[in-house]
């Protein structure tokens, strides 16, 4: 559950990008977390969704074991990456079944009437 506070801070302009000493930013630990509503929230505030942390990992690799924050992350242009082999099953089938979607309109159904309106 996202917070009224958490809410109201996301829908500001993103400031720049800030992470830790290891360069794991919001995005990344909401996507490890699982929390797909923060991660969204993030990403309509102007997240950077391609960054990396220090070791060269993004959001995609940090949540790659929870579905519904890899299709979020896919649907707002995340490069798909090589999979661990330990990732749940459902997230390695959902992305080799869509692995040639290579535009956001591939992904309507996951994205927001307002960012599908700005799609089109």
């Amino acid at each position: 559950m996202v917070t009224p506070t958490a809410r109201a801070s996301c829908s500001r302009p993103a400031p720049a990008p800030f992470a830790n000493s290891d360069g794991l930013t919001a995005l990344m630990r909401a996507s490890v977390s699982g929390h797909a509503e923060c991660t969204r929230l993030l990403i309509e505030a102007g997240t950077d969704v391609p960054a990396t942390d220090t070791a060269g990992g993004t959001a995609f690799f940090w949540g790659s074991g929870r579905l519904a924050v890899v299709q979020l992350l896919c649907a707002y242009g995340a490069q798909r990456e090589t999979l661990d082999p330990k990732v749940p099953a459902d997230c390695r089938a959902w992305v080799l079944e869509t692995s040639r979607w290579s535009t956001p309109l591939h992904h309507l159904e996951l994205l927001p009437p307002a960012r599908v309106r700005q799609l089109l």
